[in-house]
């Protein structure tokens, strides 16, 4: 049966594949669903037109198990309901309790931005192993003007105020355009349920202080808000494509830093130069606020070093240097996912990714039993690793190699999604960890890790 009031979403989907020149007739579509109003009405929507234009539909949804267990198991449950009620296969997965919270901790990160990093990482993973076309993920017009709110009162970049990108890579938004108001009329006039998350009234968090208090605020005072920012929205987007200057070839890499020639800087007009410093900290995964006066700072040259999170930024004669720092001490988390050099004190790692093995000291995974995010934490009590042996606790492994309080607390232990897969310095307690035999029989693709130096080289 046809739902109601169908028409004017399916309207907005048909004309953003077609604005954007893509086909929409036999792809695959996953959605990123939550069991929120606005992934559920995509979901909906997509299946309302699924057969016309032969789609291979599909959801898939993390757990993030923050929130209390009886609430975050309902919501699992009302999610696998949802796709049997529809016939459209699940990919899920769960994360462990406090997972994301101690990640957001040792990252020194919100828990949004951590949650988020994790769930993007399933989604690449869920993308990579089924051949999807497309994300479809369920942001709204609404959900747009905070973007735009929050970033004008952080004092972001000029480009950054155009809003969230309607498309990035495979990640598509068709719903921009629409209104949350419009969105809950339409799941309530088709008797449709979905989840209220209550976290969403918590104003202390950013967001939502601008969603319920600032934004309802200024509608009250301006009549002309909505139609004020959808006009300023494309002129922002009209000048950012008006802008033809590829910043990468400003930048320059070596294996610890990333710095920008003075002289090169200087020639371009101001615009350009706080642009370029806003786009290296993108680059570096700086996810906090930067402040246009902190900028400014850095752009006046007259400095000796500045500290950012985990970036140093120096002067080195012509040469202005960003410095990502992982040199730490304390607790650490570094995401070794890439391939590259990464150094925890006086150890270096060093990450490979191949069809090949070498006949050294390396630790070798089968990179199809691991799952991203692949990361080096340090020890925490109560630490346990499922080896060949069976389930046994790491405080055990690491009571028999003496090492001194300091030293063990500081062990770099190796995790993937599913938990601890390896602890460095000790080969045989590492899970998914291959041998040179099993390697030639089947010819994986590899995940190489070599430790050097310091107190944990093997």
């Amino acid at each position: 049966m046809k739902l109601i009031q169908s028409d004017f979403l399916i309207k907005e989907i048909i004309d953003f594949f077609n604005e954007k020149g893509l086909s929409l007739y036999g792809c695959s579509i996953c959605i990123a669903l939550s069991g929120g109003p606005d992934s559920l009405s995509l979901l909906y929507i997509f299946n309302e037109i699924r057969f016309e234009y032969n789609l291979d539909l599909s959801v898939a949804y993390i757990q993030h198990t923050i929130r209390d267990v009886e609430i975050s198991e309902k919501e699992t449950k009302f999610i696998k309901d949802i796709a049997d009620k529809l016939n459209v296969k699940l990919y899920s997965k769960i994360c462990e309790k406090n997972f994301i919270i101690n990640r957001a901790k040792l990252d020194k990160d919100s828990i949004e931005n951590s949650a988020r990093k994790i769930r993007y990482d399933f989604f690449d993973k869920v993308k990579r192993e089924n051949s999807i076309d497309f994300f479809v993920t369920g942001h709204n017009k609404d959900e747009n003007y905070e973007t735009i709110l929050m970033r004008l009162f952080q004092g972001s970049s000029v480009l950054s105020l155009s809003g969230i990108p309607d498309m990035r890579d495979y990640f598509i938004r068709p719903f921009l355009k629409v209104k949350k108001s419009d969105i809950i009329e339409f799941l309530k006039v088709n008797n449709l349920d979905f989840i209220v998350d209550k976290s969403n009234d918590d104003n202390s968090m950013y967001r939502n202080m601008i969603r319920n208090r600032v934004i309802p605020k200024i509608r009250e005072s301006v009549e002309f808000f909505d139609d004020g920012l959808d006009s300023f929205i494309k002129k922002v987007n009209l000048l950012s494509d008006a802008i033809e200057i590829d910043y990468n070839k400003y930048i320059y890499e070596d294996s610890e830093k990333i710095y920008i020639n003075i002289l090169e800087i200087k020639e371009l007009k101001k615009f350009y130069q706080i642009e370029l410093i806003y786009f290296i900290f993108n680059k570096l995964e700086i996810n906090e606020r930067i402040s246009y006066k902190f900028v400014e700072n850095i752009l006046n040259f007259n400095f000796n070093r500045l500290k950012l999170k985990n970036i140093d930024i120096f002067l080195d004669r012509d040469r202005l240097c960003f410095f990502k720092d992982v040199d730490i001490i304390t607790d650490y988390v570094i995401d070794v996912s890439k391939e590259g050099c990464y150094k925890i004190g006086e150890t270096i790692l060093e990450v490979s990714i191949k069809d090949d093995i070498p006949n050294d000291s390396s630790l070798w995974f089968d990179l199809d039993k691991i799952e991203a995010p692949i990361f080096i934490r340090n020890y925490r009590k109560g630490d346990f690793i499922d080896n060949p042996k069976g389930v046994i606790r790491v405080s055990k492994v690491l009571k028999n190699w003496n090492l001194n309080k300091e030293i063990k607390k500081n062990v770099p232990i190796l995790c993937d999604f599913s938990g601890i897969i390896g602890i460095l310095g000790e080969a045989v307690n590492c899970k998914n960890k291959i041998s040179y035999k099993q390697y030639t029989q089947k010819k994986c693709r590899c995940y190489i890790l070599s430790v050097k130096g310091g107190d944990f080289e093997r």
